[in-house]
């Protein structure tokens, strides 16, 4: 008979408490399923259907359960009665469970194996949980096993509410008092097969339930609520717990999740409820639902809670209030127009809310809704409610511009009310209103807490030209009300053909802070095509004392850009003045100063300006021939990018070359990109180009022109600019250029270009080729003697890349300079010569075979007697140098003969005596190792 020790306790309880039928019914359960007595387990249920004034569920549970046993034990005819009852009396559950055993399609044995399975399951529900991490692994095996177990329905049922029975005492220890995240593990198993049992349904579970819902302990209770997705013969039992009589609510509020999933009628019903907490999951539930629905649903939703949503924003409860504000606020985001217009009616009796997430609608009111909003506003924003947190009515118009109101007249009307309140979410409806109506607002500016800001909205809009005779009227009171600097703008965009003179007429009065707003409106006028008025301003503008470098930059690029001929007398002073950026043009970032005049300005897919080439070109010469302006326009380029001067203005920059300062030559590739585009072909069609090119090419800076000029270019015009070279006492320069443009160079032209200093030389000696004539060779080797220690490295190089013998001497001779770089560099060019050299002495040998001759005999000999060789071949050697009787091997022999081997040194001796007794003498010896 098995027993488990946490049941024991619960059987024991039972026994104490046996005058209580739901007690009864479990201990006639446990008899019956654990303990395995079935004679005691018939006599417990009989003594329960004889209890008096028995619930009709247990009444029923009992009846099942006694049929189903004696059915089991073969006594049919006894089972059948209580079968039958059940039939009659029970639910659609039960009833069906009773006539599953008539039919005989109920098996004890089967029933016992599904239990035995659903234990099992369970048992492994909870391993899944301890034994491993959150992952998707676990998730999918929780996930399988929860599948499995849901399918066994009743037996599984059973077998969850045994298991949760048992962990109640230590379950309410531990969880209290302790956050979700910090509860022990077990306490998470429990929790998690708590939703488990709602979702699995059946008698069982409402008897679980039930007995959950009579306990004392509100830990217990608020530890077993139901959440989402819970069996549909379990919902009943859900509303319950969002009854549950706790007084602090926590019960109903921790099963609040469950009421956006119960049916449209038990909401309503739960927003009738007497006890707060219930009300409060009502409109949480009603929220969910309606959120879920399409349209048509939401309509119907809105019929339905219309006599409860003011009551739930007046409600005296927090908890109510709370929740119904959210539907509130869901109803209003819908954009339903019965829903909007239920809302508003409701704002003007609602106390103040401030915890309205996001207000704004998405569909535009009408003015109907619009004067309900307005009412809403004045109820809610009281004296002691002006601050923005708590006023509704900002929430409503949100942070973005809403399209709230067709009639901005309304508004107008309003206005004083508004205004004295400071708000300003009114103005975001300023883009709807037409253009009578915002000549209309900017008038009543005295009307309103913070002008500057009505004139902003005005200044972002649509601005008519009938706005002007406004400005005007409001302009002696501009400083009081700070919008100065509104109005300027406003005149700009006003399109107005009497704009440009009212400005023209308020510019004495101006402080400095308003000259570039001024610069702006007049560049704004112009560039909508005002005409004339706008311009001659511009151009005073842009030569006034009073003026900044931004300003005339502003000036000029719109002048540039209307291309204005008026300007073209002015271009030189304005420059000398100075230009700084033009960043806030209408047409967008204009290029920074003179580069408006540029014809491939920086950033910009097209020419800026409106000139011809010939304008654009006598512009250039205009500020280029002035050595103010062209010295302030360099000082201007170094915080500019661009292309500098455009082609057309070559010309004009080549003619100022010879006579320009220094300064100017130095930061030539600052402007000068032009000649990187100059071409044969602009030289053959225009003379005075040539001419202009020719005479900056003879000047005393040649080579900052040249270093410009394209390859390409270099090369096309190389006959001509040998002709400027020879008339120039700089022809090193040019030759240079020639290199590193690939054009053929003579001897002579090397020869030049090493004997002069202006030409960077270590370029030209890593551009020489790897064979060269004897007098350019003499020439690199004169630069062993050059003051300057690059060149000294660079002729060495150049030497040892050569690989001639005839260099060996003056490299020699420069392993004594005094700079450790230079003997270095001498080194490496000895050692590379000398292993060129011997490199073909040995092909040479290879290919023509060994040369056996006396000579190379005994240089042979003299090698292999040397003392890194191996003592029996350094013996054989010196007697065979006997032998050979060749003289001139005697210093050898003589040095051996103190060697410190005794054989070596007597066999040098023997050697040395013989070649004395015959005299014998010989060719020269080779004795190199």
């Amino acid at each position: 008979m098995k027993t488990i020790p946490l049941l024991v306790a619960l059987l024991s309880l039972g026994q104490v408490s046996s005058q209580s039928p739901e007690r009864a019914f479990e201990r006639a359960r446990l008899i019956e399923e654990k303990e395995g007595d079935l004679r005691a387990a018939e006599t417990a249920w009989r003594e329960l259907l004889a209890m008096a004034d028995l619930p009709p569920t247990v009444a029923n549970g009992a009846n099942l359960r006694l049929g189903r046993l004696l059915w089991s034990l073969d006594r049919k005819d006894e089972a059948r009665p209580f079968l039958e009852h059940v039939i009659a009396k029970g639910d659609a559950q039960a009833a069906a469970a009773a006539q599953a055993v008539l039919d005989g399609k109920w098996d004890p044995t089967r029933q016992a194996e599904l239990r035995r399975q659903a234990e099992e399951l369970v048992q492994r529900l909870g391993l899944i949980i301890v034994g491993k991490d959150e992952s998707p692994a676990r998730n999918e095996a929780w996930w399988r096993t929860s599948r499995s177990l849901r399918t066994l329905g009743e037996p599984a049922a059973k077998a969850l509410a045994e298991r949760l029975r048992g962990s109640w005492p230590t379950l309410t220890d531990a969880t209290r008092a302790l956050a979700p995240q910090d509860l022990p593990n077990f306490a998470k198993i429990e929790i998690a097969l708590v939703a488990e049992l709602w979702q699995v349904g059946t008698p069982p579970a409402k008897d679980y339930f039930e007995t959950v819902l009579a306990h004392e302990n509100r830990a217990l209770r608020e530890l077993m609520v139901p959440l989402r997705n819970i069996a549909a013969d379990m919902q009943p039992l859900a509303v319950r717990f969002l009854h549950d009589a706790d007084p602090d609510g926590n019960v109903a509020r921790a099963a609040r999740p469950i009421a956006g999933e119960l049916p449209k009628e038990v909401v309503l019903d739960l927003l009738r409820a007497e006890p707060a907490p219930a009300r409060a999951a009502g409109y949480s539930g009603a929220k969910v639902r309606f959120l879920k629905g399409d349209a048509a649903a939401k309509a119907a939703w809105l019929q339905d809670l219309a006599p409860f949503l003011d009551r739930g924003m007046n409600d005296r409860d927090e908890d109510v209030h709370r929740e119904a504000w959210g539907l509130t606020e869901a109803i209003w985001r819908s954009d339903l127009r019965e829903g909007v217009t239920l809302v508003l009616r409701n704002l003007v009796s609602a106390p103040p809310y401030s915890d309205w997430s996001s207000g704004r609608s998405g569909r535009p009111l009408d003015d109907a809704e619009f004067a309900l909003l307005h009412a809403a506003g004045k109820a809610l924003s009281t004296n002691q409610q002006r601050d923005s947190r708590h006023n509704l009515v900002q929430y409503l118009l949100g942070d973005h511009v809403p399209q709230w109101t067709r009639s901005f007249g309304l508004l107008l009307d309003l206005l004083p009310e508004y205004g004295r309140h400071g708000s300003a979410n009114w103005l975001r409806a300023v883009p709807l209103a037409t253009s009578a109506e915002r000549v209309e607002l900017l008038r009543r500016l005295p009307q309103v807490h913070d002008p500057a800001r009505v004139v902003g909205y005005l200044v972002r809009s649509e601005v008519p030209a009938e706005i002007m005779p406004a400005i005007r009227e409001l302009w002696p009171d501009a400083a009081s009300l700070n919008v100065a600097l509104g109005l300027l703008q406003l005149a700009g965009k006003s399109k107005s053909p009497d704009a440009a003179a009212w400005l023209a007429e308020v510019t004495p009065g101006l402080g400095k802070g308003l000259h570039g707003p001024l610069v702006q409106a007049l560049v704004q006028l112009s560039f909508d095509g005002v005409g004339e008025p706008a311009l001659a301003e511009l151009r005073r503008m842009l030569v006034a004392d009073t003026g900044t470098a931004e300003m005339r930059a502003l000036a000029l690029a719109e002048l540039t850009r209307r291309g204005d001929t008026g300007v073209l007398p002015l271009l030189a002073r304005s420059v000398a003045m100075g230009l700084g950026h033009a960043t806030s043009h209408p047409a967008g970032a204009a290029p920074p100063g003179l580069l408006c005049l540029s014809d491939e300005p920086s950033r910009q897919p097209r020419r800026w300006s409106g000139y011809s080439d010939a304008e654009l070109a006598a512009a250039w010469r205009t500020v280029l021939a002035d050595e103010p302006a062209r010295s302030r326009y360099l000082n201007d380029m170094s915080s500019w990018s661009g292309s500098g001067i455009p082609v057309v203005a070559t010309r004009a920059l080549l003619e100022v070359l010879p006579t320009a300062e220094d300064s100017f030559l130095e930061r030539l590739p600052a402007v000068g990109s032009c000649l990187q585009r100059l071409t044969a072909d602009q030289l053959t069609h225009d003379e005075q180009l040539a001419a202009a090119l020719r005479a900056a090419l003879s000047a005393k800076r040649p080579e900052s022109i040249l270093v410009m000029l394209s390859d390409e270019f270099v090369r096309d015009q190389a006959v001509d600019l040998r002709q400027i070279a020879d008339s120039t006492s700089q022809q090193a320069v040019f030759l240079a250029r020639f290199l590193r443009a690939d054009v053929p160079l003579s001897t002579d032209d090397w020869v030049t270009m090493l004997g002069h200093a202006e030409v960077h030389l270590v370029d030209v000696l890593a551009r020489l080729p790897s064979t060269v004539e004897p007098a350019v060779q003499t020439a690199i080797e004169k630069l062993l003697r050059s003051p300057m220690q690059s060149n000294r490295i660079g002729a060495c190089q150049t030497l040892g890349r050569l690989l001639s013998r005839e260099s060996v001497a003056p490299l020699l001779a420069t392993l004594r300079d005094p700079t450790p770089e230079v003997r270095e560099a001498a080194t490496r060019a000895l050692e590379q010569i000398r292993f060129y050299q011997d490199q073909v002495a040995h092909w040479q040998q290879t290919t023509t075979g060994p040369t056996v001759t006396r000579e190379h005999a005994a240089s042979k000999l003299v090698a292999q007697a040397q003392p890194a060789n191996p003592k029996a071949q350094r013996l054989l050697a010196i007697r065979s140098l006997a032998i050979l009787q060749a003289a001139e091997t005697l210093p050898f022999l003589i040095d051996w003969t103190t060697d410190a081997d005794t054989d070596i040194a007597h066999a040098a001796r023997d050697a040395c005596a013989r070649l004395h007794q015959t005299g014998a003498t010989t060719a020269p010896v080779d004795a190199r190792k």
